[in-house]
């Protein structure tokens, strides 16, 4: 399951990503929980990797027909299964059938139009799957019905519901002591009550409308009970605790918590950001976007588990990496930006909170761009009072290097040094320590100005207005602010 998290995660992002995510789903503490007392969920979080995995290469390859067919039938059949192991996934093949066939042909063919076949084989290799499984069910029951969701839908809403976990009345609850040997034998133990009720054996299907119906009643006799107990279920969902149903499972949470203490709010955390951050890719994330909108809305309908937010995991690991990407982008100019309000403010003390927020803006690995930044300033410090010889050493190791915010002063260190050898009247230092910069960067208005003060062309760089430039060939270092 964790390496198909990371072939998902890999074909959306890249493999390097797609590694961090198998690894983080490798050791996601709920994942290991579950893998070990509930074996199915284990089964599923593999099937709709895969599908999300399928998915995305069918859609790469819109427009090369028999790789994109292949990859069709591959996310239908898995699909299928997932829906064997939990039906509510059935309702995840027409959106996977519109996602692979919405995609924009990257090679067009004669005609140039997308081709419908990638979505009916997503369709067909589906429906190949769960046929038989509910022919043969509906020969041995009567009834086409998978599972038992009725009861489910009364445990999550019933009068005493509070939708956290399930909610079962005691009757249910004295017969599955009476029977603790038999596996789930709470499924077995309301069909017989509703078979008490109507007063003959029910099939699976009654058994469903019975205890859905009652469910609906309460509904409607305390629909402001029900609205708020849903939106305590929308809550539920996403919290960080997680909710077991079992005791096994709660016992073996425990004994991983001393050592995985990570769980579902480090991935609930990063979500947003996939809205965020891929606004225009969000067409190619609409699949596993759609798995953890249907385990939301599952757990709103029924009641809230820890089971049911495995899935979403799988769209919120491409969160994650959507925030570590972004986190490992901004980190730079988040380092540089809060050391000058250090400088202003006070630096703030060491906590744990302070720790979180570092991690999650990125300054967390960089100590050495901060003590190189201090050195920076130290060196300019001594420049500006007049102190250039001393100033130097320090603007020679950090070559190469850009401490620039926004608009403040210069943050290239090659730059000053120039300033440095000017100021010392070395002119031929100060133009061989611009010409090496210059030839990485041409077009900086503040490197040609200091090179038009050292004899080059003052011709005004094209993009830097009049006022600009003569304000930089005065030797300022700061352009007016607006």
């Amino acid at each position: 399951a964790a390496a198909a998290v990371a072939a998902a995660v890999a074909a959306l992002a890249g493999g390097w990503w797609g590694l961090g995510a198998g690894l983080a789903a490798a050791a996601y503490r709920p994942f290991l929980v579950h893998a070990g007392v509930h074996e199915p969920e284990t089964a599923i979080v593999f099937c709709l990797a895969v599908a999300v995995f399928a998915g995305v290469l069918a859609r790469k390859s819109s427009g090369k027909e028999r790789r994109s067919w292949r990859w069709s039938l591959v996310a239908g059949l898995s699909l299928g299964a997932a829906a064997l192991l939990r039906p509510q996934h059935l309702l995840l093949v027409p959106i996977w059938a519109l996602w692979i066939g919405a995609a924009r042909p990257r090679e067009t063919g004669a005609s140039g139009r997308r081709s419908s076949l990638p979505s009916l084989f997503v369709l067909l290799a589906a429906l190949a799957v769960v046929a038989p499984f509910s022919l043969a069910r509906w020969r041995a029951t009567g009834s086409l019905a998978v599972m038992n969701p009725g009861p489910v839908f009364y445990e999550g809403n019933g009068p005493g519901a509070l939708g956290l976990r399930r909610w079962a009345p005691a009757a249910v609850l004295a017969l599955e002591r009476m029977h603790p040997q038999a596996s789930d034998y709470g499924h077995v133990a309301y069909r017989r009550i509703a078979a008490a009720a109507l007063g003959r054996p029910v099939t699976p299907a009654e058994s469903n409308r019975y205890w859905s119906g009652l469910a609906r009643q309460t509904i409607a006799a305390w629909p402001g009970r029900a609205a708020a107990r849903g939106a305590r279920k929308a809550l539920f969902a996403v919290m960080p605790y997680e909710a077991h149903d079992l005791v096994v499972a709660e016992h073996l949470d425990r004994r991983l918590r001393a050592r995985l203490p990570w769980g579902f709010a480090l991935l609930a955390v990063a979500l947003p950001w996939t809205l965020l951050a891929r606004r225009d890719r969000l067409a190619d994330l609409a699949g596993p976007l759609a798995i953890a909108a249907l385990a939301a809305a599952v757990q709103v309908a029924f009641y809230a588990s820890a089971r049911q937010r495995l899935p979403p995991a799988l769209g919120v690991l491409l969160g994650l990496v959507v925030a570590g990407a972004l986190a490992a982008a901004s980190g730079r100019w988040a380092g540089l930006d809060q050391l000058e309000w250090d400088e202003t403010l006070g630096r703030r003390p060491a906590s744990p909170p302070e720790d979180l927020l570092a991690l999650q803006e990125g300054r967390i690995g960089r100590a050495a761009l901060r003590e190189d930044a201090l050195l920076f300033r130290a060196a300019l410090a001594r420049h500006r009072a007049g102190r250039h010889r001393a100033a130097i050493p320090a603007f020679a190791v950090l070559a190469g290097r850009d401490f620039t915010i926004d608009e403040d002063p210069v943050g290239l260190p090659e730059h000053w040094l120039a300033r440095c050898h000017l100021f010392l009247g070395d002119g031929p230092r100060a133009r061989a320590v611009l010409d090496r910069v210059l030839a990485s960067r041409p077009d900086d208005p503040r490197l040609r100005a200091l090179a038009a003060r050292l004899g080059a062309s003052r011709r005004r760089p094209p993009g830097v207005d009049p006022a600009t430039w003569r304000l930089l060939l005065s030797g300022s270092t700061r352009a007016p602010r607006r």
